[in-house]
């Protein structure tokens, strides 16, 4: 009976859905390097006969676009021109777009030049080779990606993933451990359901594809602003809510049952909220008793993320994020049917659980049309819980084996660029992270608790660097950068120098 209702409800739903024909593109245009407002652009849907100009800070809005992949051109005097190809334009909500343009590098006199800019080149303009961008669309589109970037990037040359089991990549060799991961310019711990600490990976991700605006993602020759990273690097961001009027959004997939909603908030023009909830999809089927063939290793786990944005004011622009997550599952031996497939070790059920939270407060501030200042203040915590019991022929648990490893993380950055000149751009920032790391282990003896570890330590780091850009023509351009890490622990650093 709830099997039936359940697809009663999915009908209605579809079928709501594919009532409506048409849906709203709406969005921003914005300088590549500088991230201010470019005034009067062009955007076309191609085949559609529908353009828009973006006005005095950059918002554009096309009305009646059918639903389905679509095709838009920008253009502008004095920036690249550009093309986005399959941008999904969906039922149920608008589609929002954030178009980057890159300034021309040179000026010629009743010549216009056209060219198509590479779908792939990386929105940090520091970022020579070894770097590509991605969309959202990319994520949905790859094969087996779930709606995971890091599933997606596995498609990329040089890049290999781990296992079916997991997300963990493999990139031109180098442990997934080497991976760095970044939110909004924060460098924060593994982004995944069921991910210990100190590695950057796991079976789910925790980054909501559908909050997420186009990324970069790294294989190598990183930026001097990406330290502490040797084997690649995703810089992902969330996107802004709407900034006209309140939507909603529910689905269900493999990744979880999942609510959303984002409107505008009544501080400022541009202020607004996002915020997205999922649940896990096997969880659910298994409180309904549909066997999904997991026996009692039913995966448990839930995420929030969010973005409230406070729009342009005079001390700059503000905003709020946060990602958070808990996870949990239980491998009992004990319970496997004789003959039957057991996820866990034989003779033992082990109980793992994982917790993840970060929040961070960011504020970008315009000093001139070419120079800005970032600031960025963030709490990042993690944590890992393991139990482990033997039991006997009589099916009788006996303890053997606690653990809790965690983390705690404050950081405070800030990063100043300028754009010299269309040719000429310079980049330096700091940032200090002060860490509370804390490991407690112990096992069961025929003695009593053995404790095997117990670690509580605060420490610190400095990182800082400095990079240097110059479009000596269209299709060159040299770069050079240098990261320094300091670690006040053991008074240790480390310079990397970077040339491109």
């Amino acid at each position: 009976m709830i099997k039936r209702q359940i697809v009663i409800v999915l009908v209605l739903i579809s079928a709501i859905a594919t009532a409506q024909t048409t849906q709203t593109v709406r969005g921003k245009i914005l300088d590549l390097q500088t991230r201010q407002p470019v005034i009067s652009a062009t955007i076309l849907a191609q085949n559609l006969d529908k353009h828009a100009v973006s006005d005095n800070d950059g918002s554009f809005v096309l009305e009646n676009i059918p639903l389905g992949r679509r095709h838009f051109i920008i253009q502008h005097t004095g920036y690249e021109y550009l093309e986005l190809s399959n941008v999904s334009v969906d039922a149920g909500k608008e589609t929002y777009l954030e178009i980057l343009l890159e300034p021309a590098i040179f000026a010629i006199d009743e010549v216009v030049v056209k060219s198509a800019k590479p779908k792939n080149r990386p929105i940090n303009e520091m970022a020579g080779v070894s770097a590509r961008s991605f969309t959202v669309e990319e994520t949905e589109r790859y094969a087996g990606s779930l709606g995971d970037p890091s599933r997606m990037v596995a498609n990329y040359a040089g890049v290999v993933a781990s296992g079916d089991q997991r997300n963990d990549i493999i990139i031109r060799g180098n442990s997934p451990m080497g991976v760095l991961w970044r939110l909004d310019g924060f460098s924060i711990p593994n982004p995944n359901h069921f991910g210990a600490v100190g590695t950057s990976g796991g079976p789910v991700g925790m980054l909501n594809n559908n909050l997420l605006k186009t990324s970069d993602f790294y294989t190598g020759a990183f930026p001097a602003e990406l330290g502490n990273a040797l084997a690649g690097a995703f810089d992902v961001y969330l996107r802004n809510g709407s900034v006209e009027k309140y939507q909603f959004v529910g689905q269900v997939g493999f990744n979880g049952f999942e609510l959303g909603a984002e409107g505008p908030v009544p501080i400022g023009k541009e202020s607004s909220f996002l915020i997205n909830y999922r649940y896990s999809t096997l969880a659910v089927f298994d409180a309904l008793s549909i066997n999904m063939g997991l026996g009692r290793a039913v995966p448990q786990y839930q995420d929030i993320s969010f973005k409230l944005s406070l729009g342009k004011t005079k001390l700059g622009e503000w905003s709020l994020l946060g990602v958070a997550g808990t996870s949990y599952i239980e491998l009992l031996d004990k319970d496997s049917e004789e003959n039957s497939w057991s996820y866990g070790f034989t003779g033992q059920n082990t109980l793992f659980g994982s917790d993840l939270a970060v929040v961070g407060l960011t504020n970008k501030y315009t000093i001139s049309e070419s120079t800005t200042l970032e600031t960025k203040v963030s709490y990042q915590g993690q944590q890992n819980r393991t139990t482990i019991d033997t039991f006997s022929v009589a099916r009788v648990s006996s303890p053997q084996y606690r653990s809790t490893l965690s983390e705690n993380k404050y950081v405070i950055s800030s990063k100043f660029k300028t754009r010299i000149s269309n040719k000429n751009i310079i980049a330096a920032g700091l940032t200090y992270n002060l860490r509370q790391p804390v490991l407690y282990d112990y096992i069961y003896a025929q003695s009593g608790v053995v404790t095997l570890r117990d670690s509580k330590i605060l420490t610190s780091d400095l990182e800082a660097f400095a990079e240097y850009k110059r479009n000596v023509s269209q299709h060159f351009n040299f770069y050079a950068g240098l990261h320094y890490l300091h670690l006040f622990f053991n008074s240790t650093g480390s310079v990397e120098p970077r040339v491109g």
